[in-house]
């Protein structure tokens, strides 16, 4: 079997995953895959529960057997067909697939493409229906997400055994997702489970990395992100305006290995700072929040694939509102480097 066959065996082995695996995850290099090209997949997880304002513990994981006999039924937060209890067992999930795409021209010009196909889950453990009697429900959707496209522009010096390398940017998303779908009563589903955000978003990017003799080092990006505004054109109900975003991220990280095998282990921290969203021109109160992790990400390189299994366990959290909790994010992601 040759090279190219084993990556397509790979990446078909991925897209059939069932594992736990984030789903913001955000336009950066945070491997030393930083100006090479390479083309390739990711599959990531993240997981919500517990209520912040009923001071519940989080949960890494769900057990089935809450939910496995869950009625099927979209439950919007202003549903006017249904009304839910906050309940220690509610939770929300996304999965997403994303194929992605890195080319750098001239080793100073970067170009990344994106393109998701998101999963979202969302169970209410409590629902009481005008008519009827409570039920718990578990709704699902899938489908293309919002296509990211970023530009950037590398520098790097080297000084003796150190390497310096800076990276800025621009990106952008695109709003190809679907964000107008409804429940079985006609009535929109909330904008955090949609598919898109029905608007663009700007990205500002900066990512710094240096190391010594190429074996030792630290990485470090920020991340800026301005939403646009969506507005109510007839189709739905809500207008609609993601709150900017801000992300950073620093670690450190040593090679082991030789210049065509390696194993990379890296740990740091990764902060996010979220504003609230506006919904029909008003703050929506249960959005928002700031949060910092300790990430881990043991990479390996075996000749020009690259797999990176990534995780993002809350070290602190402070959210606005009645929301559920950051539980656990995971990533995998295997790139062919040519």
């Amino acid at each position: 079997m040759n090279l190219f066959n084993k990556v397509i065996l790979t990446l078909s082995l991925l897209i059939n995953l069932q594992a736990f695996a984030c789903d913001e995850c955000n336009t950066f290099d945070y491997s030393t895959l930083q100006g090479d090209n390479y083309f390739g997949i990711q599959y990531r997880y993240s997981l919500y529960n517990g209520y912040v304002n009923l001071n519940q513990n989080p949960q890494t994981a769900i057990s089935q057997k809450h939910y496995q006999n869950a009625r099927i039924a979209h439950i919007p937060i202003n549903s006017s067909e249904y009304t839910y209890v906050t309940n220690n067992y509610d939770y929300e999930a996304f999965k997403t697939i994303e194929l992605r795409y890195s080319h750098t021209f001239n080793e100073i010009f970067n170009l990344l493409v994106y393109v998701p196909i998101h999963k979202n889950y969302l169970y209410f453990k409590e629902i009481y229906p005008v008519l009827g009697p409570k039920f718990d429900s578990l709704s699902t959707n899938a489908g293309l997400g919002d296509i990211t496209v970023s530009a950037s522009k590398y520098f790097k010096k080297e000084k003796g055994n150190y390497t310096h390398r800076i990276n800025y940017g621009l990106g952008l998303t695109l709003p190809t997702g679907k964000f107008d779908i409804v429940n079985e009563k006609n009535e929109i589903l909330d904008p955090d489970h949609q598919l898109g955000k029905g608007a663009a978003e700007i990205i500002v990017r900066l990512n710094y990395s240096n190391s010594y003799q190429k074996k030792v080092g630290i990485r470090s990006f920020i991340n800026y992100t301005s939403s646009m505004k969506r507005e109510d054109d007839g189709s739905n109900s809500v207008s609609f305006r993601q709150g900017n975003r801000t992300n950073a991220k620093l670690d450190a990280y040593y090679t082991f290995g030789n210049l065509k095998n390696k194993f990379i282990p890296s740990t740091g921290l990764y902060f996010e700072d979220s504003r609230k969203d506006r919904l029909n021109e008003k703050d929506w109160d249960n959005t928002g929040g700031t949060s910092l992790y300790l990430s881990i990400m043991p990479e390996i390189k075996i000749d020009k694939i690259y797999i990176q299994p990534l995780l993002f366990y809350p070290l602190y959290q402070e959210l606005n509102g009645e929301q559920l909790q950051n539980s656990i994010r995971m990533s995998l992601s295997v790139l062919y480097s040519f």
